[in-house]
């Protein structure tokens, strides 16, 4: 169901700004006005939301009185959407005795898409699988599930909810569209669809957020509150009714300036010139002097298309050279127009905005102190504090930005994106194909480089998670002060918090996971109360500040026993290694091969420093026994 407010890169219009990134922006500059269908579609949706919670045993109100456009054939179709729906759960209770069922929820993809959120229509989680239902009203197209976008922003929403809590290793998703008899199903596995949210998504939305890309005709211009005003479409539709005309005989020669302008590459000036070659249409370029229909037209239009193909790749190549040229002279541009924390003065020099340094102190320090990114945006929306782009709505996504950027310590990384297409001008994330240069005190800092590194390793800790005994990791909580260190002493899986009504006795307990759900672990750990958990946990406290001496000596020992654990690791792989080179210079030596370069690597292995510190403790003690 379409969301109560649009997103910028809404999942619902994603198929359009997925092929055609610069019409986000140029859809905003648009009024919203609606139409007579998409109202017929929300009340379509609100009738279904009624009818499903009434037979999930939900509170409902009624909602027809309100409807503007309700009548029998939407009663007909949210009923069948709800027992389609009821069907969906039946069979999920066949392999899951307590299925998950979710309405109009409301998903957050911000960590892909730039302040990406949306609403489901139903979502239910059973044995490993989490489904997406969708319900479409409309009648006009006809809407498929296979790799549907929209539906998969929704999952991916899901997942940042869900994932943590339920072992979900499917994502299944649905089309439900009565007025077509369309049912459409996809399933994905939840690594191809991280994949597809890490490789396609997030880089096709960067784009659309900053508004770059290029612009692209296709079928999804039919949704879009710029197609009558888009240069682009227009260009397509023209070219499009010249073939027409040229096919229903209207036409009798086309003249253009030049090869540049008549397309955009060789293939495709190729491809128009034969096909209207063939309908005995010249093609007349004026520039090049060029008539397609003379019998050496073709091989000049492919010559002077290559070269003007080629010149606009030189074009592209030296831009490119003059960039590389400015990174190498460590000469920084950033724009500062959405870069909270900064200004520019008259010079066009990166200086500190005070109000807005304050906020960004303020998200580096919270986050040390332990509060999750969702916490640290709720508090700052809570506090009235805008983006660094003037709105109010903080999103996850934005506040890792803000932890992880290097500029906030005065530095900054050049080449962090780069264009991988001249003709398309696509650009992706730099992995290292490029050179990168990271220039260092280029403008005032806000945070202190040790407080910056200090937040770098904490984002890898809690990136990292616990992983369980069974092997499962678990993210990052901070929703209580007990959550992820109270490890039970039989299986060794994490405790969670509960709140349990025990024979009409209401409380709150901690309970082993292993109890909670399948971890392939069998435990009998009991449930504590959590009164009595924090009793126990003051006195311990207590008896450590009370006793430091004792305390201080058990916590030597542990550092003694950690430090030497590690060393007997480091040891045994040298042991290893030196067995390995040995082993491989006898064989060499034995086929009289070259083992010049393996005696090399041997000597250095037993003279590394690591090495010599073994055999000086080994000596050491020796001389003791």
């Amino acid at each position: 169901m379409p969301s109560k407010g649009h997103a910028l890169l809404s999942a619902s219009s994603s198929d359009r700004w997925l092929h055609c990134p610069p019409s986000a922006r140029l859809c905003e500059t648009y009024e919203d006005k609606g139409s007579d269908y998409a109202a017929e579609g929300t009340d379509a949706h609100a009738l279904c939301e009624y009818k499903l919670r009434k037979a999930l045993g939900m509170k409902a109100t009624v909602p027809t009185k309100s409807l503007n456009w309700y009548n029998a054939e939407m009663e007909d179709c949210a009923t069948g959407y709800t027992s389609f729906i009821m069907e969906l759960l039946e069979d999920a209770k066949q392999t899951c005795s307590d299925p998950v069922v979710m309405i109009e929820q409301r998903v957050d993809f911000s960590r892909w898409v730039e302040q990406g959120f949306g609403t489901a229509d139903c979502i239910i989680i059973a044995d490993g699988t989490l489904r997406i239902c969708d319900y479409k009203n409309g009648v006009g197209c006809l809407v498929s599930a296979n790799k549907n976008p929209q539906l998969s922003c929704y999952a991916l929403g899901a997942l940042e909810l869900f994932d943590d809590i339920y072992d979900i290793d499917t994502v299944s998703m649905t089309i439900y569209q009565p007025r077509r008899q369309n049912v459409s199903t996809y399933e994905v596995s939840k690594e191809d669809l991280y994949q597809w949210a890490d490789e396609a998504l997030k880089p096709t939305a960067n784009l659309a957020f900053a508004g770059d890309g290029n612009f692209l005709c296709g079928e999804w211009c039919g949704f879009c509150k710029a197609k009558h005003e888009c240069r682009t479409r227009a260009e397509a539709n023209l070219l499009l009714a010249q073939i027409d005309d040229c096919n229903a005989g209207n036409i009798d020669m086309i003249i253009t300036k030049s090869i540049s302008r008549f397309a955009r590459n060789t293939l495709d000036c190729l491809k128009y010139i034969r096909q209207l070659k063939d309908m005995n249409i010249p093609v007349l370029f004026e520039k090049e002097s060029i008539n397609t229909m003379d019998a050496k037209g073709e091989v000049l239009i492919t010559i002077m298309a290559s070269l003007a193909q080629q010149e606009s790749q030189s074009l592209s190549q030296n831009v490119k050279m003059g960039l590389q040229y400015r990174y190498q002279q460590g000469k920084v541009q950033i724009n500062h127009n959405r870069f909270l924390g900064y200004t520019k003065d008259a010079d066009g020099n990166l200086v500190i905005d005070p109000e807005q340094a304050e906020t960004v102190k303020r998200i580096y320090r919270e986050y040390l102190e332990g509060l999750s990114m969702d916490k640290i945006a709720a508090g700052l929306e809570r506090d009235g504090i805008l983006t660094g782009a003037g709105g109010k709505k903080w999103h996850t996504s934005t506040i890792n930005k803000i932890l992880r950027n290097e500029k906030y310590i005065g530095d900054a990384l050049l080449q962090k994106t780069y264009t991988t297409d001249f003709l398309n001008k696509t650009r992706v994330k730099n992995n290292g194909l490029v050179p990168q240069y990271y220039v260092e005190g280029d403008h005032e800092a806000i945070i202190p480089k040790d407080i910056y590194l200090q937040v770098q390793e904490e984002l890898v800790r809690r990136r990292v998670g616990k992983t369980s005994a069974n092997g499962k990791k678990r993210n990052y909580s901070c929703n209580h002060c007990f959550s992820q260190i109270v490890i039970c002493g039989e299986c060794g899986e994490m405790f969670r918090r509960l709140h349990w009504n025990n024979r009409g006795v209401k409380s709150i307990v901690w309970r082993c996971i292993s109890r909670l759900e399948s971890t392939g672990l069998e435990c009998h750990a009991r449930t504590i109360n959590e009164l009595v958990l924090q009793d126990v946990v003051v006195k311990a406290i207590n008896q450590m500040l009370g006793d430091k001496s004792s305390y201080q000596a058990q916590l030597q020992l542990n550092i003694a026993a950690v430090i030497r654990a590690s060393q007997a690791t480091a040891i045994d792989s040298i042991d290893e290694k030196l067995m390995a080179l040995q082993q491989e210079l006898i064989q060499k030596a034995n086929s009289k091969e070259d083992y010049d370069e393996i005696a090399d690597d041997l000597q250095a292995s037993r003279t590394s420093p690591e090495n010599n510190r073994r055999y000086r403790r080994k000596g050491r003690t020796d001389k003791a026994n």
